[in-house]
């Protein structure tokens, strides 16, 4: 019994103790512990606070550097290209899958237009129409669009009036023969084999000494299919930027000016038989 009594008396003391010393804040410095923690979670806070001010500052910097230089833009870009393509007819053919594409053909032509080129021809030829119009007429169609374009043969007529009739001319004007066709690009198929059609059109348009051709494309080489593996293919991407905007209408330009110094109509233009 005695031994019980102090066991009780023990366990109460070292209550009462934990007591006293959970309450008495200044035993071993506890209470300048508990400052120092406020000071140091006060100390995060306000540079917290600091850190989010300078983030929206910073923020504010950007996007009016941002207006700045779209505004800056606006105002330049025009200049580069005003009057690039003055007096050149351009034809502008959108070729592909448009489904998905995400193009914009009047964007094309309305920047082609500010640089001073007179859109004479519009053409949209989804992905089945170059097999349809291959099988319609006897010659290669590459050769056949591109004397259609450049230098009128004697099956470029009947070649004009199939594309109308089947709806792919959405305004043609081809009394005169044009300067440059843009070609932009939609969503093209995995098979290889309109890409190896849009390659012996770029070859045949190579081969007319009174053609120029620039082939373009909204988006990346995602959409290009089997015709992004051929890397010699000239292809501007993203056309929906303003840096290639700019890349359009002075690779045109100077694809032009460099024939207008090369081509002789009297002696590099044959004639049809």
């Amino acid at each position: 019994m005695k031994y019980h009594v102090v066991s009780l008396v023990a366990v109460f003391m070292a209550l009462g103790v934990g007591i006293f010393l959970g309450s008495n804040t200044s035993f071993m410095d506890i209470e300048t512990l508990l400052k120092k923690q406020d000071a140091v979670i006060t100390a995060l806070e306000q540079g917290q606070k600091a850190l989010e001010r300078d983030n929206k500052r910073i923020q504010g910097q950007i996007e009016d550097k941002d207006k700045r230089i779209n505004d800056m833009e606006q105002k330049t870009i025009p200049l580069l290209m005003d009057g690039r393509l003055q007096n050149w007819r351009v034809a502008l053919v959108a070729a592909g899958s448009f489904r998905n594409a995400g193009i914009d053909e009047n964007a094309v032509a309305s920047l082609l237009e500010r640089a001073d080129a007179t859109v004479a021809c519009r053409m949209r030829m989804p992905v089945e129409a170059f097999k349809t119009l291959q099988d319609r007429i006897a010659s290669p169609l590459p050769a056949a669009f591109s004397a259609m374009l450049f230098s009128p043969a004697p099956d470029s007529a009947a070649l004009a009036a199939i594309i109308k009739e089947q709806g792919h001319m959405m305004q043609c004007n081809l009394d005169a023969p044009l300067d440059a066709v843009v070609f932009l690009l939609g969503e093209l198929p995995d098979g290889k084999d309109h890409a190896a059609m849009l390659k012996a059109l770029n070859a045949a348009l190579a081969e007319n000494p009174a053609a120029t051709a620039l082939w373009t494309a909204y988006g990346g080489e995602e959409k290009l299919g089997a015709l992004a593996a051929d890397k010699e293919f000239p292809v501007i991407l993203h056309a929906e930027t303003i840096a290639s905007q700019v890349d359009i209408v002075m690779d045109l330009w100077q694809k032009l000016e460099s024939r207008r110094e090369a081509f002789n109509p009297e002696t590099d233009l044959q004639q049809p038989q």
